[in-house]
């Protein structure tokens, strides 16, 4: 039975710039923070697929290479690698990532912690995934 999460999502536009939630359909209720990292990256891995399908080259305004300017990224949503993402591949890297601590994950700003830890889910609850960068010199 798929399940609809709030993910906040930071969002770059014109009208609108920010972070606010967006609704994210689940396959199903995840068990753990693991399963929800899995599902998030089945869900984010069928968005590109189809944004990749769908893509039309379009001409970017300077007002739009501005606004993403401000962000420290300029993108003009083109797979210029034109191979599909590999579904396993990709959520082995999420679990490694977050294991090895470069995002964190909050439920209604209270941080997941381990891949096994529980999750419970509640009809008003928003997820937040945080990647952490390091400012300066090297992590290690």
């Amino acid at each position: 039975m798929s399940v609809t999460v709030r993910v906040n999502m930071f969002s770059v536009g014109r009208r609108r710039r920010g972070i606010e939630p967006v609704p994210t359909t689940l396959r199903e209720e995840p068990r753990t923070v693991g399963d929800l990292i899995a599902q998030c990256v089945e869900v984010c891995v069928e968005r590109q697929r189809r944004r990749a399908e769908s893509i039309e080259p379009t001409t970017v305004t300077d007002e739009e290479v501005d606004e993403m300017a401000k962000v420290g990224k300029i993108a003009f949503d083109i797979d210029y690698n034109g191979a599909p993402v590999a579904l396993d591949k990709a959520i082995s890297h999420a679990l490694e990532a977050y294991e090895d601590g470069i995002f964190r994950i909050f439920c209604n700003g209270v941080e997941l912690k381990g891949l096994d830890a529980p999750v419970d889910l509640h009809e008003d609850d928003v997820f937040t995934f945080v990647r952490l960068v390091a400012l300066a010199g090297t992590m290690w």
